[in-house]
């Protein structure tokens, strides 16, 4: 006899996001091998703005087209957010900006944030920011990311 089963709703997110990772497999072998470092740092300095800047192996500072701002609404800065979730948030604007770029290199993102460096390197946090995580470790699957913290 078959029965009807409810899945609870933070197990219809994880299973769509595994669904999703597994429709982007890495393009390489899981053997240790050097790749390119990018260094990347952002910051979420106000409730008004995010921000980012990188540099790769060859630049001594950032060139044109290696930084960002972006301007949060007025809207959504009134109902701010918790400022773990700001911090993450402005870590997932990296390799949404750049990430095709850095296809199979190592990202070594560096933050201010202790419990945003604590997420990424454990790949898990309570709460909201949890699912802004979940989307920064699906981009990094998509572009072949070794993403790092500090």
């Amino acid at each position: 006899m078959h029965q009807k089963q409810r899945i609870s709703g933070e197990a219809r997110t994880g299973i769509a996001w595994w669904t999703n990772v597994l429709q982007h497999p890495p393009n390489r072998s899981i053997t240790a091998t050097m790749h390119d470092v990018i260094y990347a740092w952002s910051d979420a300095p106000s409730t008004t703005c995010l921000g980012g800047f990188y540099l790769d192996q060859s630049q001594a500072h950032p060139e044109q087209g290696s930084a960002f701002i972006i301007p949060i609404p007025h809207s959504l800065a009134i109902g701010r957010e918790h400022f773990n979730t700001q911090e993450r948030q402005v870590v997932e604007q990296v390799p949404l900006h750049w990430g095709s770029l850095w296809k199979g290199k190592s990202l070594l993102i560096h933050v201010n944030n202790k419990a945003v460096a604590h997420g990424i390197s454990n790949m898990t946090i309570r709460g909201a920011s949890m699912q802004v995580l979940r989307r920064c470790l699906l981009l990094a699957s998509e572009y072949d990311l070794d993403l790092e913290a500090k």
